[in-house]
């Protein structure tokens, strides 16, 4: 039997939909009308189905089901790969007796226990909507686990993780294939939180380029969490190389103990993934 999944005209008026870029809109649409969905409006999904299916990026994917959460309209289970459509019951509540039995059946595919409870609540208090103080009020990968944030593959933290990648598997070879997520929010630290001079960070980053070994710091920068932090002795990592390049010291430093001790400094991030 075919399944239909309604769209009302007034979605496009509102003003929420309204607020939405061409690929949000086009994610939404999708979350709430693709083959997966069910009566309950929370079903599983993955979200390379949903890159395959909108011929959209995962991060992007995941940057709008962010916002979707943000606005409470939707929730996601990073763990389960389930999404709960808020407004579902709204938009597509039925009395058909038949509708009555699927919506049982689906009910009882709900992994994540928390939706189950939400929906729950919601149909015995007798609504069909959602109340908005039952959602959580948090970001989407906080849901379930404390996850950093995406970072999309055009943004300035991601654009350096690149950069820096390049640059270091030239250096060295054997350098295992890092996370370019993990290192754009190191980037991000970098960037935003440290608050470091964009123009600094390049001037640094093309002398990490140079491979000169006669550096003191040349072999040990092997991820960008080491530009970051204190030294042994508390002097800013990345003031003392970025001073080191600035008056041309190169050996000056070479006995500072900058990662811990001499024999911690050469484990720490050549072994880092």
């Amino acid at each position: 039997m075919a399944l239909y999944r309604t769209l009302q005209t007034k979605f496009w008026t509102d003003t929420f939909i309204q607020g939405l870029t061409p690929e949000q809109k086009l994610i939404y649409i999708y979350l709430i009308t693709n083959p997966e969905t069910t009566q309950t409006g929370i079903y599983e999904i993955s979200l390379t189905t949903v890159s395959f299916h909108t011929g959209l990026k995962v991060p992007e994917i995941e940057e709008a089901i962010r916002y979707f959460q943000s606005k409470k309209r939707v929730i996601y289970s990073q763990e389960n790969n389930e999404i709960f459509i808020v407004n579902w019951l709204k938009n597509n509540y039925s009395r058909s007796p038949k509708v009555a039995i699927r919506f049982n059946k689906d009910l009882e595919l709900i992994k994540t226990k928390e939706f189950k409870e939400i929906l729950l609540k919601s149909i015995k208090s007798g609504g069909i909507e959602i109340s908005h103080d039952d959602i959580p009020d948090v970001e989407i990968e906080e849901l379930k686990t404390k996850k950093k944030p995406v970072y999309l593959v055009d943004s300035t933290h991601f654009i350096y993780a690149k950069k820096f990648k390049e640059i270091l598997v030239a250096k060295f070879p054997s350098l295992k294939t890092p996370n370019l997520q993990t290192w754009a929010h190191d980037f991000h630290g970098i960037i935003d939180t440290d608050k470091r001079n964009l123009s600094d960070l390049d001037k640094v980053i093309a002398k990490i380029a140079e491979n000169d070994s006669g550096w003191w710091w040349n072999d040990r920068i092997t991820a960008p969490s080491a530009l970051r932090g204190k030294t042994g002795k508390g002097d800013d990592r990345f003031i003392l190389i970025l001073s080191s390049i600035n008056s041309n010291q190169k050996k000056s430093y070479a006995n500072e103990n900058l990662w811990g001790s001499t024999n911690d400094r050469t484990k720490t991030e050549i072994t880092r993934s």
